[in-house]
């Protein structure tokens, strides 16, 4: 018989993200790409009632926001709003496409949240969201020998 701890629910239940909006067209750069997310705490919290933790969005090319630290309680889920800027200055290695003899500068990219969480043995866990992907299509400048 397997120890009752082996089959307990995990104590991040769930964790799912989303960028909004998921795709922009001819813009102008900088855009904020807005992403929503929730954590869903389990409800096997051993002696405690709260799971503490830490989050962060993580993304393509080694992007990563700040820390935010947080506490819920068992079996209860907490939303999430961050948002990230993607400029012109990011274009540089991603797809760049000629039409109608402009070039237009889209960036392809991903985000997830990363949790880290530690036990009550105080072992450490890191954990990630799903990945949601989003493209951006930044207006390119206007060619200055034609002014």
């Amino acid at each position: 018989m397997e120890p009752e701890h082996l089959n307990a629910e995990p104590l991040i239940k769930d964790i799912v993200l989303r960028a909004m909006p998921s795709s922009v067209k001819k813009a102008a750069c900088p855009v904020n790409i807005h992403f929503i997310g929730a954590i869903t705490a389990g409800t096997t919290m051993y002696k405690s009632e709260l799971l503490f933790l830490k989050y962060r969005l993580i993304g393509d090319k080694d992007y990563s926001s700040k820390w935010h630290k947080y506490s819920i309680k068992k079996g209860k889920t907490i939303s999430i709003l961050m948002r990230r800027s993607i400029g012109i200055n990011q274009l540089e290695n991603t797809e760049s496409k000629n039409t109608e003899s402009k070039q237009s500068n889209i960036y392809i990219g991903w985000s997830a949240l990363e949790v880290h969480y530690q036990d009550i043995n105080r072992n450490l866990y890191r954990t990630t969201s799903n990945l949601t992907r989003f493209t951006v299509e930044c207006e390119p400048f206007p060619d200055s020998s034609r002014l």
